[in-house]
């Protein structure tokens, strides 16, 4: 049976290349001025996709995105909307999340991600308020890793160079009343995990036990939007599923008397 820390590991997996397709440009050209309009909705390439992907979430401007990770009778989930922009500092994200306690139990917990700043509510255990999480409290969450993994600049330079392979994988699917196009993507994962501070928690045995390579499926629709991710953890399934592409969001920072100092 796998350890927990396996099993909290391979989730961080699915919620790093679930956050690592979503987000904004990274310094220098925006990708929306590199992609034509001739370009959307043909086959993707190992060479465009990163490109092609993140200049179409820049003209949608938000997404939702629901996560399921299933497996050895447990699940892990969270939700989250998310507003993209041509600057990381202008990124604005807010996660809710069932977050693993330990063996048998978990706890609800909420993430707001506010124009660089970070706020966490932990319900009981922050006293039903939001903490402003600061730099020094990496010991509560680490910031510069949650930084890693919405921001583009550096996700997307972390993903292709995790990028091992992609492939059309033939059928078609709706989804969300969108018929999707299947890509199999082929990822290095301990490369993933370095580029997030995952690895760090993970020692020699279980690094190699993670193996040379993850699956992804990746089904995306005729405007270059994902749709869903689908990877094989192993130990079970992780499903990522984005839609409401381009409709308005309420991510706003909590209010200031709902904020307390840990």
């Amino acid at each position: 049976m796998a350890s927990f820390k396996k099993r909290t590991v391979f989730a961080s997996l699915a919620l790093v290349a679930g956050l690592t397709l979503t987000g904004c440009s990274g310094a220098g050209t925006s990708p929306a001025d590199t992609v034509s309009e001739a370009e959307i909705g043909t086959e993707l390439t190992a060479d465009n996709f990163v490109t092609r992907i993140s200049a179409a979430q820049l003209r949608a401007g938000s997404a939702h995105l629901e996560t399921k990770i299933e497996g050895q009778g447990s699940a892990i989930t969270a939700s989250a909307d998310m507003e993209f922009s041509e600057s990381a500092k202008d990124l604005r994200m807010h996660m809710i999340m069932d977050m693993p306690v330990d063996e048998k139990t978990s706890t609800k917990a909420e993430l707001k991600l506010i124009k660089g700043k970070v706020y966490m509510s932990l319900g009981e255990l922050t006293s039903n308020k939001w903490v402003e999480v600061s730099e020094d409290q990496s010991g509560v969450l680490n910031i510069d890793d949650l930084t890693a993994q919405t921001d583009p600049a550096a996700q997307f330079a972390a993903f292709e160079t995790a990028l091992q392979s992609l492939t059309k994988s033939g059928g078609e699917e709706e989804i969300d009343g969108v018929k999707t196009t299947e890509y199999t993507l082929a990822l290095d994962p301990e490369k993933l995990l370095t580029s997030t501070g995952q690895i760090e928690a993970l020692g020699p045995e279980e690094l190699l036990a993670l193996g040379k390579s993850v699956e992804y499926k990746l089904f995306v629709g005729p405007d270059d939007l994902p749709r869903r991710i689908v990877m094989d953890l192993g130990t079970g399934v992780s499903t990522l599923d984005y839609s409401k592409w381009g409709e308005d969001t309420d991510i706003k920072a909590p209010n200031r008397g709902d904020i307390t100092k840990m």
